[in-house]
C-alpha cells in the first residue's frame, strides 16, 4: 500500500497542440510512485502553433483535470503544479560569465547582466526566463518562452484555479537525467519527428530536428508492403529495425530512413567517452541501439525514467510499462521536484 509521506506532491501537465496529459508523482520510503495519469485528445482549434485560441475551452478542461487530481490527493497536501510545453516553443542561450556571482544575488546580477547586453541578446525584452548557472563551467544556462505564450498559459491555469504553476521546456526533464555529464547527446524519439538534442553539464545547448518517427516507419512499411497502417505497426513493434524482417525491401527503406540521423552523427564525430541516449516516447524500437552502434561506432543507451538508479520507483507500478514511454517526459520533471 503506498502512503503518503512527502510535504508535497507534483502534479505533472503537458499540452501540445493536439494532446492533454498529467501524472502526479508522490514519494514514500521505498520510492517514486504514480498516483494517477491521464491523457485526452484537445478538440481542434483550441490550440495553434503554441497560441491559445480558445481559452475558455481549455481553462474548463483544465479545471476538470483539477477536480479529478483534487480526488486523488489529500487536501492538506500541498500540490506543485508544473506545465511542459514542446521544446521547440522556447529559445536557449549557453552564455560564458567571467564572474562567479554569489548565490543569494544571482538573480538580480543576471537581470542586469542581460540588461546591459540587450545588444547582444535583443530577446529580453520580449522573453520570460529561467536560468541555471554552472559554477564549475562558469557557464549560464537560459531557457526563455515569449512573454505573450508564456501570460496566455499561466493566465489561463490560474483562471482554472491552478497556483504557481512552473513553466518549462519538455525536454528540461530529460537534461536533468543527465546532468551528470558534461556533455551528452539525445535522441528523442516522437511519434511524428523527433530531434537530435546537445546537452552541457544536463542543460540543453543545440536541437536539430528529424523526420524519422514512429510513423515514418509505419508509412514506409505501408509503402513497401502495401498494407494497412495498424499492421504495420505491429511489425514495427514485432521486429523494429532489426534484421527480422521478412521483406528484405523494408529493411533496406527503414534503413535509409535513418540514414541522415546517421550521416549527422559521424559528422559531429560523437566519440564513445560520450555515449549517444535515446529517449522513447512510445514503445522503444527494437535494434534501433544495435544499428546506430554499428554504424556510427558509438556506445548507445536507453534513457527512461523508470531505469535510473538513482531514482527509483516501486516494483509495482501503477502504470502500465508501455504507457510510461509515453509519459516519461513527465514522470523525470515530476520526480526531482518530489521530495
Amino acid at each position: 500500500m503506498f502512503s503518503f509521506s512527502t510535504k508535497k506532491v507534483s502534479v505533472v501537465v503537458s499540452i501540445s497542440t493536439n494532446h492533454i496529459s498529467y501524472v502526479i508523482v508522490d514519494k514514500d520510503s521505498d520510492g517514486f510512485f504514480v498516483v494517477h495519469y491521464e491523457e485526452a485528445v484537445l478538440p481542434e482549434g483550441i490550440i495553434e502553433k503554441g497560441e491559445i485560441l480558445k481559452a475558455e475551452a481549455l481553462t474548463n478542461i483544465l479545471k476538470k483535470i483539477r477536480s479529478t487530481i483534487s480526488e486523488h490527493v489529500p487536501s492538506k497536501r500541498k500540490v506543485e503544479y508544473s506545465l511542459l510545453l514542446p521544446h521547440h516553443y522556447f529559445r536557449y542561450e549557453a552564455i560564458p560569465l567571467t564572474l562567479s556571482p554569489e548565490e543569494k544575488n544571482r538573480k538580480e546580477y543576471v537581470q542586469q547582466f542581460l540588461k546591459d547586453n540587450s545588444d547582444t541578446y535583443p530577446w529580453v525584452t520580449n522573453h520570460s526566463y529561467t536560468f541555471h548557472y554552472s559554477q564549475e563551467a562558469q557557464e549560464l544556462y537560459i531557457s526563455a518562452l515569449n512573454n505573450d505564450m508564456y501570460s496566455s498559459y499561466r493566465s489561463v491555469f490560474q483562471t482554472a484555479g491552478y497556483v504557481d504553476v512552473n513553466i518549462e521546456s519538455s525536454t528540461t526533464a530529460c537534461g536533468i537525467l543527465l546532468n551528470d555529464q558534461p556533455l551528452a547527446s539525445l535522441v528523442l524519439f516522437g511519434e511524428d519527428f523527433s530531434y537530435l538534442i546537445g546537452y552541457r553539464n544536463g542543460h540543453r545547448v543545440s536541437s536539430q530536428k528529424f523526420e524519422i518517427s514512429y510513423q515514418r516507419f509505419v508509412s514506409d512499411i505501408v509503402r513497401g508492403l502495401r498494407i494497412e497502417p495498424s499492421v504495420a505497426r505491429k511489425i514495427i513493434s514485432d521486429y523494429g529495425v532489426s534484421r527480422a524482417h521478412k521483406d528484405s525491401k523494408v529493411y533496406t527503406q527503414l534503413m535509409r530512413s535513418l540514414t541522415p540521423l546517421l550521416d549527422l552523427l559521424r559528422k559531429k564525430k560523437i566519440v564513445s567517452k560520450h555515449p549517444l541516449h535515446v529517449w522513447y516516447l512510445n514503445t522503444p524500437i527494437i535494434a534501433m541501439e544495435e544499428v546506430i552502434e554499428k554504424r556510427v561506432g558509438i556506445e548507445v543507451k536507453e534513457l527512461h525514467p523508470l531505469n535510473i538508479p538513482t531514482h527509483n520507483f516501486h516494483e509495482v507500478l501503477t502504470m502500465h510499462k508501455d504507457e510510461s514511454y509515453r509519459y516519461s517526459l513527465l514522470l523525470a520533471y515530476a520526480m526531482v521536484n518530489t521530495q
